[in-house]
C-alpha cells in the first residue's frame, strides 16, 4: 500500500508516520526526483492493531489523577502494560501504554470501592497522600494495597479522576505514609527526568493553583522547556520545605479547619511552606513531651 493508504490505515498524522517510516520495510521504492514507497499490508495491519489499543501515559495519569511517575511505577509493578513495540514508542513523544490494561486496572480499583459508612472519618485519596513529603508518591504500592484488600477504599464525591473519587479512612493514613517505591529496583526502566507543574504540586503538597507562584518566587532559576522542569530541582525544594497541607495531614489529620494556631511556631518561607527541618524537629519534641 502507498504512504497515504498506510496513514489512513494506521489512523495517525503525517508527521507521526514520517517518524515511524524509519522503522518500516518498504516493499517497493520508485521515483528519481521524488521518492515513493509501497509498504507491506501485513506490517501495516500489525502496527494498526497495536495502535488501536494504546493510550499515552499522560492520559493514564489524567484518568487516575496521579502523576506521570505514578504511571511509570504502575508499569514497573505490572499493574498496567507499556506498549512493547519499540517502533511505536520511538514514534511518539509520550510513553505509550496498552489501553486494555488500563481499563482492567480501573475496573479492579472501582470494584473495590465500598459504600461510605455513616460516621466514618474519611478523606479523598488525593488529599490523603499529602502525608508523604520530600519524595514522590508511591502510587503503585498504594494501588497494590487497595487491590490486595489491605487498604480499604470508599466511594466519595463524583469525579472523573479515581483518586479524587476514592476515599480512605483517616486511621489508615499512617499505613499510606509507610509505603514507598524504589526506582533503583528497576534499573532497566527509563524514568522521566523532567516534571510538569501539576506533578510538582503533588510532590510539594500544595494546591495546583499555588505551584505557579512557587516557580515564580522560589524556582525562578530553574530552566524549563515545554512546561517541564528538572525533577531533581523540585525534589530538592521538597526536601527543604514542608507545606501547610503536609503539616496538617501528618500531625492534625482530624481537624477539618484550623481551630488554633498550629502554624504559629513556624516562619513561612514562601509559597512552598516552612523549613522542613525546623518543623519536624519541633514536632518531634512536642510528641516526646506528651
Amino acid at each position: 500500500m502507498t504512504a497515504s493508504e498506510a496513514i489512513r490505515k494506521l489512523g495517525i498524522g503525517e508527521k507521526a508516520f514520517n517518524r515511524l517510516r524509519a522503522h518500516l520495510h518498504p516493499t517497493r521504492s520508485y521515483g528519481t526526483v521524488n521518492q515513493f514507497e509501497h509498504f507491506s499490508n501485513d506490517e501495516i495491519a500489525e502496527l494498526a492493531n497495536v495502535l488501536s489499543d494504546r493510550v499515552t501515559a499522560g492520559a493514564v495519569a489524567e484518568r487516575l489523577g496521579i502523576s506521570y511517575h505514578g504511571v511509570e511505577q504502575l508499569c514497573c509493578y505490572g499493574l498496567i502494560s507499556p506498549v512493547e513495540d519499540k517502533r511505536i514508542q520511538e514514534t511518539f513523544r509520550d510513553f505509550q501504554i496498552v489501553g486494555t490494561s488500563v481499563d482492567r486496572l480501573c475496573t479492579d480499583l472501582y470494584d473495590r470501592l465500598l459504600p461510605s459508612a455513616e460516621g466514618e472519618a474519611l478523606i479523598a485519596l488525593r488529599r490523603a497522600v499529602d502525608i508523604i513529603g520530600a519524595r514522590e508518591k508511591p502510587w503503585a504500592a498504594i494501588f497494590r494495597a487497595i487491590l490486595s484488600g489491605s487498604l480499604m477504599t470508599f466511594k466519595g464525591a463524583a469525579s472523573k479522576r479515581y483518586i479524587q473519587h476514592a476515599q480512605v479512612r483517616l486511621t489508615d493514613l499512617r499505613q499510606i505514609a509507610d509505603m514507598s517505591f524504589a526506582a533503583a529496583d528497576f534499573p532497566d526502566f527509563e524514568f522521566a527526568t523532567t516534571i510538569n507543574q501539576r506533578d510538582s504540586a503533588e510532590i510539594l503538597n500544595v494546591l495546583p493553583r499555588h505551584s505557579s507562584g512557587i516557580f515564580r518566587s522560589e524556582l525562578q532559576n530553574v530552566l524549563g522547556k515545554g512546561g517541564h522542569y528538572p525533577k531533581s530541582a523540585i525534589l530538592d525544594l521538597a526536601r527543604q520545605r514542608i507545606s501547610g497541607l503536609e503539616l496538617k495531614r501528618r500531625w492534625f489529620p482530624d481537624i477539618s479547619r484550623p481551630q488554633f494556631g498550629y502554624f504559629d511556631p513556624f516562619d513561612r518561607l514562601g509559597a512552598s511552606g516552612f523549613c522542613r527541618e525546623t518543623v519536624e524537629t519541633y514536632m518531634a519534641r512536642q510528641e516526646q513531651s506528651q
